[in-house]
C-alpha cells in the first residue's frame, strides 16, 4: 500500500517485462478500478555498473588501455597488447600472450584486511602439466593461478578443486577473502573454499604474470576489479549473471 504519491519497486529482476496497475482508495475506504496499466522491461545492470554498485577500489576494464577507472593504479602491458575480443559486456579485452603481463604502478594492494578479486578470463590454450598460470597477484605472496586445466592453485594455501577450462571459453572467475576464510567462484557458483590467517607479500600488482614477471598465461582478461570487502555469493552471482556467463 502507497500512502504517497510515488514508490519505489525492489526485488525486481532484470530483463524482465512487468505490468503496474494503479487503484486509488478514498480516506472512507472507496477504491477506484485502475483505468489505465502500463507494461515496462526492468534493465538488467551492466558489468560494469555492478562493479561501481558494490564499491569497487579499483577496477581495470582492459578494453583499449590500462587505466583504472576507479582508482589511480594504472596497468602497463608489458608483451601484451589492448587488442583482444570483447568479453562480457567489454568493448575488448587485453591479449596475454606467453611471455607478456600487465603490471599495476603505483601502491601494492592492502593484502591484511578483507579483500576480492574478479576478473573475465578467456586461455587462448589449456596449460599442459604442470602449468600455473597466475591470473591475479601481489607481488610474490597472495595469486590465484590456472593450474593445469582444471583447479586453481592459491599461493600460501594449495590447490583448490575448479573448473575444466577449454580454449575460447568465456569465465567470470572471482576471489574473496573475509579475513579468515577465502572462497573461489567460477561463473557465479562457489567451487572451492579454505582457511586463511593472513596474506604476507611484496611487489606490485599483476595480472597474467606474478611479482612483475610472466609465468606463463596466454589468453585474454577484461573487467578486472578489486574489492576492500569479501563480496557475498549473491553479489559474485549477479556479476557473473551481468556479464553473460551465469
Amino acid at each position: 500500500t502507497v500512502t504517497g504519491t510515488s514508490t519505489v519497486f525492489t526485488g525486481l529482476s532484470g530483463s524482465t517485462a512487468y505490468t503496474v496497475e494503479v487503484y486509488a482508495t478514498s480516506a472512507g475506504g472507496a477504491t477506484a478500478t485502475s483505468s489505465k496499466s502500463a507494461t515496462t522491461p526492468v534493465r538488467q545492470m551492466t558489468y560494469a555498473e555492478r562493479v561501481a554498485a558494490d564499491g569497487a577500489t579499483h577496477y581495470w576494464p582492459l578494453a583499449t588501455s590500462g587505466a583504472d577507472s576507479v582508482g589511480s593504479m594504472a596497468m602497463s602491458a608489458l608483451g601484451a597488447a589492448f587488442t583482444g575480443p570483447p568479453l562480457g559486456d567489454g568493448a575488448a579485452s587485453a591479449r596475454i600472450p606467453t611471455g607478456g603481463l600487465l603490471n599495476a604502478t603505483g601502491a601494492a594492494i592492502d593484502v591484511s584486511k578483507p579483500l576480492s578479486f574478479e576478473a573475465l578470463v578467456q586461455i587462448a590454450t589449456v596449460g599442459g602439466s604442470g602449468s600455473n598460470w597466475p591470473i591475479f597477484a601481489v607481488g610474490s605472496g597472495l595469486s590465484l593461478c590456472i593450474y593445469e586445466a582444471s583447479a586453481f592453485a592459491i599461493d600460501g594455501v594449495g590447490l583448490a578443486s575448479g573448473v575444466q577450462w577449454s580454449a575460447g571459453t568465456t569465465r567470470h572467475v572471482a576471489l574473496t577473502w573475509d579475513g579468515s576464510t577465502w572462497r573461489v567462484y567460477v561463473d557465479g557458483a562457489q567451487v572451492s573454499t579454505g582457511s586463511q590467517a593472513s596474506w604476507s607479500t611484496t611487489g606490485p600488482t599483476s595480472i597474467g604474470g606474478r611479482n612483475g614477471e610472466a609465468r606463463g598465461f596466454d589468453g585474454h582478461v577484461a573487467g578486472v576489479a578489486t574489492y576492500g570487502t569479501a563480496l557475498t555469493a549473491a553479489q559474485v552471482l549477479a556479476h557473473a549473471q551481468s556479464a553473460g556467463v551465469a
